[in-house]
C-alpha cells in the first residue's frame, strides 16, 4: 500500500510540473494546448500561495507523482464561488487509484476556500478523465462539438461540474439515518450540511438534539463546540429550547472555553427565567464574565445588583470585593 501526500507547489516544482504537463501536450489532447508551454505561461493558472485557489504536487510514497490544482474559471466576480479543476499524473502512476483520492482532496480544500461549484474541461476522447469525474459526482453540463483543432482535427469538449457537492454526502447521512433513527453522530454530520443547504428548521433540530444528548453525556465542552457551531452556520438562529440548567452548564461550557460573548448570553438568559438557585449562580457568572471581557463599569454593576437581590448569599463577599477593585 503506497503512502500518498499532497504538498503545496513551490517555484521549484514547476520543471517537474512542465514536464508533466509536456508529456500530455506531446501524447494527447488533455490540455487542449498543441504546442508545449512556459512555465511563465503555467504560472498564469496554476497558483503559488494564492489566498483562494491551490495547486499541489502529488507524492506516492514520496515520489512525484504528478500535480493537481483548482484555479479560477472566469476572471469575473460572479464566478468567484466557481473554479476550475485539473489533476495529471505522471503514465506510471496512472490506474493505481490516485487520481479519486486527489479528487477528493481537491474537493475538500475548495470547500475550505469558499468555492461551491467545481468545472473540469475535458476532451470527448479522454475516457478515463470522464470515467473518474463521472464516479466522483460531477455531471455534463455542457458538450462543444467541433470546439478544439489539434494536429488537423476537431475535438469535442466536454465540461462537466459539481455543484454544492455537499449534497451527495448528506444523501448518504440521511440514508444511514433511517437505517439508525437514533444515531447522534450522524445528525451531528447532517446538521452543517442542512444549515449549508437552506434547511435551517432541520438544521437547529439536530443541533438541538446532538447538544442535549452530548450534554447528557457530560460532554460539556463537545456540547458548546456544536452550540458555536449553529450560531455560525445557521443564519439569523434566535433560540434553541433548552431547559435552564441546559443553558446554565452550555454558559458554564463556553465560559471556559473563552467563548465570552456566547457565555454571557446564555447566563442573561438563565438570569432572566431561572428558579433563585440557579439564577443566583448565573448572575455571579455574568458579572465574571462581563470583567473577562474588560467591561468593569458593567461587571460592577451586575456584583451590586446581585448583592441586592441576594444578600444571603454565600458568594455576596466575594461580589463586594469585585466591586471595591
Amino acid at each position: 500500500m503506497y503512502q500518498l501526500t499532497f504538498n503545496p507547489l513551490k517555484e521549484e516544482d514547476l520543471l517537474v510540473v512542465k514536464e508533466i504537463y509536456d508529456y500530455y501536450i506531446r501524447h494527447s489532447t488533455a490540455t487542449f494546448h498543441t504546442d508545449p508551454i512556459t512555465i511563465g505561461e503555467l504560472k498564469e493558472y496554476i497558483y503559488l500561495n494564492h489566498p483562494r485557489y491551490r495547486s499541489y504536487m502529488i507524492l506516492c510514497d514520496e515520489v512525484p507523482a504528478g500535480f493537481c490544482y483548482f484555479t479560477h474559471f472566469k476572471k469575473r466576480q460572479a464566478y468567484d464561488r466557481t473554479a476550475e479543476v485539473a489533476l495529471y499524473l505522471r503514465p506510471e502512476f496512472c490506474d493505481k487509484g490516485i487520481g479519486p483520492k486527489a479528487l477528493a482532496f481537491l474537493e475538500k480544500e475548495a470547500k475550505e476556500s469558499g468555492i461551491k461549484n467545481l468545472v473540469a474541461l475535458v476532451t470527448g476522447n479522454n475516457f478515463p478523465s470522464i470515467k473518474l469525474f463521472e464516479r466522483n459526482g460531477y455531471k455534463k453540463v455542457a458538450h462543444f462539438e467541433r470546439e478544439a483543432l489539434h494536429e488537423h482535427r476537431w475535438e469535442e469538449a466536454r465540461t462537466l461540474a459539481k455543484k454544492d457537492w455537499d449534497l451527495p454526502a448528506l444523501s448518504r447521512y440521511q440514508e444511514a439515518l433511517k437505517m439508525d433513527p437514533g444515531n447522534f453522530e450522524i445528525m451531528a454530520e447532517m446538521a452543517p450540511l442542512l444549515a449549508e443547504t437552506g434547511e435551517k428548521e432541520r438544521a437547529v433540530l439536530y443541533y438541538q438534539l446532538t447538544i442535549k444528548k452530548a450534554l447528557e453525556a457530560g460532554q460539556r465542552e463537545k456540547a458548546v463546540a456544536l452550540l458555536a457551531e449553529a450560531e455560525r452556520k445557521v443564519e439569523g438562529i434566535t433560540d434553541f429550547n433548552f431547559d435552564s440548567k441546559e443553558r446554565y452548564a452550555l454558559a458554564c461550557a463556553a465560559e471556559a472555553k473563552g467563548y465570552l460573548e456566547l457565555a454571557e448570553n446564555l447566563y442573561r438568559r438563565v438570569v432572566s427565567e431561572a428558579k433563585p438557585a440557579l439564577k443566583e449562580l448565573a448572575f455571579f457568572r455574568l458579572g465574571k464574565v462581563l470583567q473577562k471581557e474588560g467591561r468593569q463599569p458593567e461587571a460592577r454593576k451586575v456584583f451590586q445588583q446581585f448583592i441586592e437581590m441576594f444578600p444571603e448569599s454565600e458568594w455576596v463577599s466575594v461580589a463586594e470585593k469585585e466591586i471595591s477593585y
